[in-house]
């Protein structure tokens, strides 16, 4: 079994200044999940969340997901400081089910980007080259290996890798105790604790799609591409289903935050197979502000 693993936290909490509004974080879940059911239809979305989250105003739609089966979740503590809470979504990699790691694959993803059909090739190229980790810079911006949301693990791999496997029910903190100095309340130091203890022990045994951002100045070998072989297929995704995505260009790259409004709700409204199976949620009243686009004729 293989995860797309998020994280949710902090409702009602002060906004830090660099992130979105709590509302566009729980709408991302909706929209992830849709879109994940068309280019990931074989992973399951586990979405790591504190139990203030849960237990706000918006329990009825994480429930309902839970219940249609497209969501798990795994519960943390509330107050976890903003980037330790980003690196839930890392837990996942450590779930163990006796006598082996729950899930074969997890890719950490950020709840306000959306899948896009290149992205899932990179990541059927990481699955297919069976590497440890799957590394993917696509922006000028991206000027690190691992960008918090961009980042795949093979469980067993890593845990050999990073001597976690002694104890796996003790995996999580011995991990976390590689780095007891970093500030997770700081913006960005979930990305440098996967820089700093993560990436240099385990940059031999990785896919790595440096698009853009990374420099180009290592052979490219040994699971490093500074292209995407757009000949791969992601498992599970029609050529008819690549091509309207491939046509309606609905972001700006891969792991970029927001999506184009008018041609993403437009894909989702008029070709997303599945788009009837989420009319019972999307018409609930109590949350047409989350869900704004029934209301809006221009994107529909």
């Amino acid at each position: 079994m293989k995860a797309i693993s998020y994280s949710l936290f902090g409702y009602e909490r002060e906004r830090h200044k660099d992130c979105f509004d709590f509302n566009s974080y729980l709408r991302g879940l909706h929209i992830c999940i849709r879109f994940n059911r068309i280019l990931f239809p074989n992973w399951v979305n586990v979405l790591n969340i504190d139990h203030a989250t849960y237990n706000s105003p918006y329990k009825k739609i994480f429930d309902w997901h839970v219940d249609k089966g497209w969501l798990r979740l795994s519960f943390q503590d509330s107050g976890t400081p903003l980037c330790k809470a980003m690196l839930w979504r890392l837990k996942t990699v450590f779930d163990y089910d006796h006598p082996d790691w729950r899930y074969t694959h997890v890719i950490c993803r950020d709840l306000d980007s959306i899948a896009t059909y290149r992205e899932a090739q990179m990541v059927q190229q990481w699955v297919d080259e069976d590497k440890a980790i799957h590394c993917i810079t696509d922006s000028i911006s991206h000027t690190i290996p691992m960008m918090g949301g961009m980042v795949g693990f093979r469980p067993g791999y890593i845990n050999d890798l990073l001597q976690l496997n002694i104890n796996p029910e003790a995996a999580w903190e011995k991990l976390l105790s590689f780095a007891p100095d970093i500030d997770y309340i700081r913006k960005g130091s979930d990305q440098d604790f996967l820089n700093r203890v993560v990436h240099p022990k385990c940059a031999h045994h990785a896919t790595e799609h440096f698009i853009l951002g990374m420099r180009h100045d290592v052979i490219e070998e040994n699971g490093r591409h500074y292209s995407l072989d757009t000949s791969i297929k992601p498992e599970g995704v029609s050529d008819e289903m690549k091509a309207l995505l491939e046509e309606k260009k609905l972001a700006g790259h891969v792991g970029a935050a927001g999506f184009y409004e008018t041609p993403t709700m437009y894909f989702l409204n008029r070709h997303d197979p599945y788009r009837d199976e989420y009319k019972e949620l999307e018409e609930m009243q109590e949350f047409d502000k989350i869900f704004y686009w029934r209301t809006r004729e221009d994107l529909r």
